[in-house]
């Protein structure tokens, strides 16, 4: 028995990273996952394949969240197949850094989009589904950034710190059938983490582990672990709130 069984899943950007070790997670409490992807498909049917494996069932999804009209036939398509949505992990984003006063409109735009607009559409979409089955939750993610300010990050800092009013904003239009609730990671093991603050040099790993009171980075499995309290009935009583998981980098 699984703290999921019998419920539906949609994890967004869920073929790397955080949300394919979600989707994981979720599928091995006994979801049915939709793994949701954009331009890696390949890595989309593997995580996909992964979980059939297992005796879980998946299915991989293409939709960019960022347009409303993917994003309705990714939920339609679900639906067909599944019956609604019960659960949804609005993972899916971007990061397009750079000096602010040399941003594009169009690096703003995109990141704007993907991370604050793709979570709202993807949570306009299931709510139908939700309430015709009497329950749902949704998990937004939001980063640590949000809060702290990122240097060459604007875009993505601006995006975030949305994604955080907006949980609160549909938590308190949504309750008491739907709960939103916020992961919020610190640092984490990632490819693109890695790649994008170039960890894979010591002395600036070691200048970032330092700050952090935990003195290393979030895996992907600690977060994924969060996502199942708040998408599980652990989170029964919780709504609107922020878990976050950084190891203290913020408190």
């Amino acid at each position: 028995m699984g703290y999921l069984d019998g419920k539906v899943a949609l994890v967004t950007g869920a073929s790397r990273g955080i949300g394919r070790a979600v989707a994981l997670k979720f599928a091995a409490e006994g979801a049915k996952v939709a793994v949701n992807y954009l331009t890696s498909e390949e890595e989309a049917h593997q995580v996909v394949q992964e979980i059939e494996s297992r005796g879980g069932e998946a299915l991989a999804v293409r939709a960019d969240v960022a347009r409303k009209a993917d994003v309705v036939a990714m939920v339609e398509r679900i639906c067909e197949e599944w019956g609604g949505v019960d659960i949804l992990m609005n993972n899916a984003g971007l990061a397009l850094d750079g000096p602010a006063e040399r941003m594009s409109e169009e690096d703003w735009d995109r990141v704007i989009d993907v991370n604050l607009k793709g979570t709202f559409l993807c949570t306009q979409a299931v709510i139908p589904s939700m309430r015709e089955r009497g329950a749902g939750k949704v998990i937004n993610v939001s980063a640590a950034s949000a809060v702290r300010g990122r240097k060459d990050g604007a875009n993505f800092c601006a995006a975030k710190a949305g994604v955080l009013a907006l949980t609160k904003c549909f938590a308190r239009e949504l309750a008491p059938l739907i709960q939103v609730n916020c992961l919020m990671p610190g640092f984490t093991q990632t490819e693109e983490v890695v790649k994008r603050f170039r960890l894979d040099d010591p002395q600036v790993r070691a200048k970032l582990l330092a700050e952090i009171p935990m003195g290393r980075l979030a895996t992907v499995e600690e977060i994924a672990d969060g996502a199942l309290v708040l998408a599980s009935k652990f989170s029964d009583l919780m709504t609107g709130q922020v878990l976050a998981i950084n190891g203290g980098s913020y408190m």
